[in-house]
């Protein structure tokens, strides 16, 4: 199997206007890939940075394939038909770790692009410390 990366497998990259805070599967597979499929059929021209609110390594961060993943749907559809799609979601621009790439974080508050913040963190990854 091939190693996903944009010279492999190149597109539209989107100018950065969502912050996602968490990395897990279900902000994979449902937020990032509506916003995958709105980049493909309107204007939204969205890319997505992705802040890790947890000081982990694993899973490896999506910059190992610059930004690209792939996400598989399978079930039924609204007809009861067996329905299974592979997708190369390739709306995910970066990821920070806000333990390691904390000034870069920060810098995102610069960006007068975003449109979206999108969260769905649990107790783990959010902390507050007086």
């Amino acid at each position: 199997m091939q190693t996903l990366n944009r010279t492999r497998f190149p597109g539209k990259q989107y100018p950065t206007k969502i912050i996602q805070f968490g990395e897990g599967n279900f902000l994979r597979a449902f937020i990032d890939w509506q916003i995958d499929l709105l980049n493909e059929q309107t204007d939204l021209n969205a890319g997505i940075t992705i802040v890790r609110p947890i000081n982990t390594d694993f899973p490896p961060s999506l910059n190992t394939q610059d930004g690209l993943y792939t996400t598989v749907i399978r079930g039924l559809d609204e007809h009861g038909d067996t329905v299974k799609q592979s997708r190369i979601i390739r709306s995910v621009n970066n990821e920070i770790n806000i333990y390691h790439d904390y000034d870069e974080y920060l810098q995102l508050a610069h960006n007068l692009d975003i449109r979206f913040i999108f969260s769905n963190t649990t107790e783990a990854g959010i902390s507050y410390n007086e």
